[in-house]
């Protein structure tokens, strides 16, 4: 099998299995106890680790809140879909990502043509960024 979905083949010996008389009401429940944790166990280790991923986005998602307005423009640098997580929260719309090795009087003309109000700069960027007013 190697998924983690119940297939349709399972199912449909369940379904056979619970038409025997032999499957009464605890046998059945004990049966799909056992069907459930043949598909949880397994699953678990995997969900474990994953349990707080997105986490410190979630976080810097509530501080950018607070300072951004709904119905803005964003732009990045790279980290297209964090950008766009984050552009989704905020109710802002995400422009896509600013072209690599641009020069900041690219950039700032960039920004005019299409209306970008916010630019997520996630690693370094062009290094005079004095244009930017907020």
């Amino acid at each position: 099998m190697g998924s983690s979905y119940v297939n349709v083949n399972e199912g449909y010996v369940l379904a056979k299995l619970f038409e025997n008389n032999f499957f009464a009401k605890t046998r059945r429940a004990a049966l799909l106890i056992i069907f459930f944790l043949t598909f949880a166990v397994p699953a678990s280790p995997d969900l474990k680790a994953s349990a707080h991923t997105g986490k410190g986005i979630h976080g810097l998602g509530e501080v950018l809140e607070a300072g951004t307005k709904p119905g803005s423009n964003i732009e990045s640098n790279t980290d297209r879909p964090v950008s766009l997580y984050l552009a989704y929260h905020l109710d802002c719309k995400y422009c896509g990502a600013n072209k690599k090795d641009i020069s900041t009087v690219e950039l700032k003309s960039q920004f005019e043509y299409r209306g970008i109000d916010y630019d997520f700069v996630w690693h370094s960027g062009p290094s005079d960024f004095k244009f930017l007013s907020r």
